[in-house]
């Protein structure tokens, strides 16, 4: 005979004393417990993602004031307005708008940055 072709079952015999509410009760808490282990450890990963998201905002937005103030030596704009979902405009001429020109800008300076630092990471799995 040939120990794969064996099927195993594993019994557990409770003792006379451990009554089937003391058994229910310690599934019960056990199963709490796993509960609160798992929330706790997704609120740990949710805090830390969190936290990555907001260092990714903060260079995104430190690299568009940069190359923004670049982008202003030739233009001379007095202003240059953000605009976002319940920002403070509500209303601008389009011709104004210089959204698509800095977006540009920025992709043609980040195109390059961000293949060096995927070709880092790729450096680093090997």
């Amino acid at each position: 005979a040939h120990k794969e072709d064996f099927r195993w079952i594993s019994l557990i015999r409770l003792p006379e004393f451990v009554t089937k509410e003391a058994f229910d009760w310690a599934i019960r808490e056990a199963t709490e417990k796993k509960q609160q282990d798992f929330l706790s450890h997704r609120d740990k990963v949710m805090s830390e993602l969190a936290e990555e998201e907001q260092v990714m905002l903060n260079k995104i937005h430190y690299n568009i004031t940069e190359y923004l103030k670049k982008f202003n030596e030739g233009y001379r704009f007095k202003v240059i307005l953000s605009t976002s979902a319940g920002g403070p405009i509500l209303n601008a001429d389009p011709e104004l708008d210089i959204t698509n020109i800095v977006l540009e800008g920025l992709n043609k300076e980040y195109v390059p940055e961000k293949a060096t630092a995927d070709s880092d990471k790729a450096e680093e799995k090997k």
